[in-house]
């Protein structure tokens, strides 16, 4: 269960007493597998993917300095439908988010991991 707090998410799942922050905020969240820090960012930003198959820009990510993206989730835009056959697909083109889907979709937020090139 979610409860929104200004601009995190606190999010447990799952049993145990592990916590999931969702922020808005840029923050470490772990060390990837070559040693750097994993840093987790969430935006709110809509892209709406109106023609299948096609690239849309979604954020220019130039301030964020990332050398690998590493993992990316995104919600559909009515708050209440996590629709699981549909997919999206993110690529980092130069210092800007593109995304993409097989079917129309409508972004309302996604979370990326990432290193960093300052690292």
């Amino acid at each position: 269960m979610g409860v929104i707090i200004k601009n995190k998410i606190n999010y447990t799942g799952g049993g145990g007493n592990s916590m999931h922050i969702y922020s808005t905020t840029e923050r470490v969240v772990g060390t990837w597998i070559d040693g750097k820090p994993l840093y987790e960012k969430t935006f709110n930003t809509t892209v709406t993917i109106a023609i299948k198959n096609q690239w849309y820009n979604a954020d220019d990510l130039s301030d964020l300095n990332i050398e690998n993206l590493v993992s990316f989730e995104s919600r559909n835009g009515n708050t209440n439908l996590i629709q699981v056959t549909t997919w999206i697909c993110a690529y980092l083109n130069g210092t800007t988010l593109q995304v993409t889907s097989p079917e129309p979709w409508a972004m309302s937020n996604y979370t990326i991991r990432y290193t960093k090139t300052t690292d």
